[in-house]
């Protein structure tokens, strides 16, 4: 019938993804009838997808073409998109503070049980799970339209390991997952939350070629000094030259179940400047090949590394969740912080106002009532630009463009683990000095 306009394909492929852990699913998108092997000129058209999963998490769907897409239709698709992914933020928002508020008293927990105790192994269960559960507010985030994380210093193996996890619930049981991963680090400079994105959705692929039974091999390796390798490979049906051509072509016509997932990929790999490579015969699976530099090694030491932070710091934090508040206030006067709380962000700036150089650091919640973070920001920058100040939030970080960091600014997203809220704050007080 034709293909998606390039500019709806992702967040179209990436609705469908999403929603595959569940039993069914509607989405409403655009397709343009104009593709690479078609000659049609008719307009865009209007189109309804119901897709319902059987026992192997297969799609099975059919497309109703609703009517011709005008003007006011596509308008109505696209404020429907952006509700959604308004609605999918503040989700993610709210969910980010309870994950934030459990991992810190379950840390705090650990903190406080000898070693081996019975509750230990129960509470990092509960970690763990938390691990998996922030997943889903990366993914809702990188629906809304911001995946929530800049890139940062990584390990590649870590992070292949840490979404395994998340596949052994979405793959169906017939799929044997393994892994291969070398005994050190791979340090790269990469979005934890793309590049977990981007390994589902390869894996993805490889059940549809498999039909949900055979093995799915994960892998990281280096090639030579400068560049790290991520390789997923299946037991599938395999393909021919001339069709790997057309998946790894900007432009692909696709029949169902043949590769949607390698538009995202291609995209979140060119971002990373990264090079992706194919290789398969019919009949004898497939192996996708993803290749990333490499950064230093003192670069990811000096990332992992946690510092002490200095004695008697006096810190300004404005957070409206009390929960999270109350949490940071007990890591942070626990680190040896003098803490000044705030509920709004009026009464942060207030408090801001009255004694500007009693304060070495703020602490900002990006939604808080009253004065957004970034309204506090400008206001306590004008009276102090130099003081550093970090941002936290379950939401995205995109500052507004009339936001000139002039002094250190760091922003940490929500759920954080309590160590590198320390390691944060610690580091930007060393920039300033």
């Amino acid at each position: 019938m034709g293909e998606l306009p390039p500019s709806e394909r992702t967040r179209v492929e990436y609705l469908r993804r999403s929603v595959e852990a569940s039993s069914h699913y509607v989405a409403e998108f655009l397709v343009d009838p104009m593709s690479s092997t078609s000659t049609s000129s008719a307009a865009p058209v209007r189109a309804l997808e119901r897709g319902i999963m059987d026992s192997d998490s297969r799609v099975v769907h059919g497309v109703t073409v609703l009517g011709p897409a005008t003007d006011e239709t596509g308008l109505a698709v696209r404020h429907r998109l952006q509700a959604l992914g308004s609605l999918a933020s503040g989700v993610a928002h709210d969910f980010s503070n309870l994950l934030t508020a459990v991992y810190g008293y379950s840390h705090l927990a650990l903190e406080q049980l000898p070693d081996g105790h019975g509750a230990r192994a129960s509470i990092e269960v509960i970690q763990e799970a938390i691990d998996d559960a922030t997943s889903v507010t990366r993914s809702l985030l990188s629906f809304a339209g911001s995946d929530g994380s800049d890139q940062v210093c990584i390990d590649l193996t870590v992070l292949a390991s840490d979404t395994l996890r998340l596949l052994r619930r979405l793959l169906p049981s017939p799929i044997q997952l393994i892994e291969d991963f070398p005994d050190g680090p791979l340090p790269i400079c990469g979005n934890p939350v793309q590049l977990q994105h981007m390994i589902v959705n390869l894996a993805l692929n490889a059940r549809d070629a498999m039909s949900g039974r055979g093995e799915l091999r994960i892998a990281t390796h280096r090639d030579g000094l400068e560049c790290a390798v991520l390789e997923v490979s299946d037991t599938g049906c395999g393909m021919d030259t001339e069709t790997m051509s057309r998946l790894l072509a900007p432009r692909q016509t696709l029949a169902p179940g043949a590769g949607h997932g390698l538009p995202v990929v291609l995209e979140i790999a060119a971002e990373h400047e990264a090079v992706v490579t194919m290789e398969s015969e019919p009949g004898r699976g497939a192996t996708v090949r993803v290749r990333i530099a490499l950064t230093s090694e003192d670069d990811f030491a000096k990332a992992g590394s946690v510092s002490s932070p200095p004695t008697g710091a006096r810190l300004l934090l404005a957070e409206d969740d009390e929960y999270v508040r109350k949490i940071m206030l007990t890591a942070l006067e626990g680190a040896s912080f003098r803490v000044t709380a705030a509920r709004a962000g009026d009464e942060a700036v207030e408090f801001f106002e009255a004694a500007p150089f009693d304060f070495d650091l703020v602490i900002l919640d990006l939604d808080l009532p009253g004065l957004s973070g970034w309204g506090c920001l400008e206001l306590i920058r004008a009276l102090r630009p130099e003081i550093p100040v970090a941002i936290v939030t379950g939401g995205p970080t995109v500052a507004p463009e009339d936001v000139a960091p002039t002094g250190p600014l760091a922003f940490l997203q929500k759920p954080f683990r309590l160590p590198d809220l320390i390691n944060t704050l610690t580091r930007i007080l060393q920039e300033r000095t």
